[in-house]
């Protein structure tokens, strides 16, 4: 009889800190789609223009890349420069991690990024953005987008924080509600650099019927960023164990072809407003759609790939396995 009453007490609780760590956890998701509905009323203001003014092609019906942006010597150095010197500090912060566990795993997530330029170019064509370019500048052509320096320094540097940012979480088995507060963190990053890099002449910049633009960031890229960035992370921790010594430099493929499902996955409604010619109403709803499937998609990451529960606070299945254990005693 009192096994009986402590287990009932037992599975109490622990259902009582459940249901609490989940209302916490939706109050935070309510402020990211708080960020959502902002970004959206900021996009009526500037009644969803595109950063650069786009001419329909006559036969696909599609928006024409504007190759004709002026491209900027000074300005691509001075970003590469600024980029490569963050990939760096990223890089030596992944090196003392790496000398207090004794693994060298941290310093390829830290490098993770190098070959996104790849992967750049294949979500650029649909979503919209395109690279200034000087022909004695390109060191590779992809899918008739040529690449400069530029994008694989801003990738390095990218990468190397949002990702080396979800993984460090991880591998210290961080709370899951620290994994929200981060992924809101990495939006907020990832607007920041690029409002200030799209006002610099000669780099890049965003074209055809874009939703939820901000003053001139399409700001539903910045979810979808960070949720390919967090799906990244958390394949590289859950194959870690398959990934130590020379196997390490699989992350180098695991982490571009985790960020590129995460964005077929998520951008498709905003992929097919960008490529169109439809109402404000509409544009805007592919954008809140596809804002809204990046945070399924991190929910998702989570449930299937971590065994989180991504509306409850805890680090990791515990509560699940006692409660589990609890109902069969």
């Amino acid at each position: 009889m009192l096994d009986s009453d402590h287990t009932t007490i037992h599975r109490s609780r622990i259902e009582h800190k459940a249901t609490r760590e989940e209302s916490s956890m939706k109050h935070s998701l309510f402020g990211i789609g708080g960020a959502a509905v902002l970004s959206c009323l900021s996009s009526v203001a500037a009644y969803a223009h595109p950063t650069t003014a786009t001419a329909m092609d006559s036969t696909f019906g599609l928006p024409k890349p504007p190759v004709d942006l002026s491209y900027s010597f000074t300005s691509s150095l001075s970003a590469s420069i600024g980029s490569v010197i963050c990939f760096l500090v990223v890089v030596v912060v992944a090196a003392i991690n790496a000398r207090k566990t004794g693994k060298v795993l941290p310093l390829f997530v830290a490098a993770s990024g190098i070959l996104f330029s790849v992967v750049e170019v294949i979500i650029d064509i649909p979503g919209g953005c395109y690279w200034a370019v000087d022909n004695s500048q390109v060191v590779f052509t992809i899918l008739g987008r040529p690449m400069t320096w530029m994008p694989i320094c801003s990738w390095m540097a990218f990468g190397a924080i949002q990702i080396y940012a979800f993984y460090s979480l991880l591998a210290k088995n961080a709370s899951t509600k620290s994994l929200w507060i981060c992924y809101g963190l990495m939006c907020v990053l990832d607007i920041v650099l690029e409002e200030i890099e799209l006002r610099v002449p000669g780099i890049y910049t965003y074209y055809g019927n874009q939703p939820f633009v901000f003053f001139l960031f399409p700001a539903w890229w910045m979810f979808v960023n960070a949720a390919g960035c967090f799906s990244s992370a958390a394949l590289i921790r859950r194959f870690e164990e398959h990934l130590q010594g020379w196997k390490a430099f699989g992350v180098f493929l695991l982490a571009p072809l985790g960020y590129l499902a995460s964005f077929e996955f998520t951008s498709m409604p905003a992929v097919i407003v960008v490529n169109g010619n439809y109402s404000w109403l509409t544009t805007q709803l592919g954008g809140l759609m596809t804002v809204l499937l990046s945070v399924l998609c991190m929910g998702l990451t989570m449930s299937v790939i971590l065994n989180r529960y991504p509306l409850r606070g805890h680090s990791n299945s515990s509560d699940r396995t006692s409660l589990r254990a609890a109902v069969l005693r």
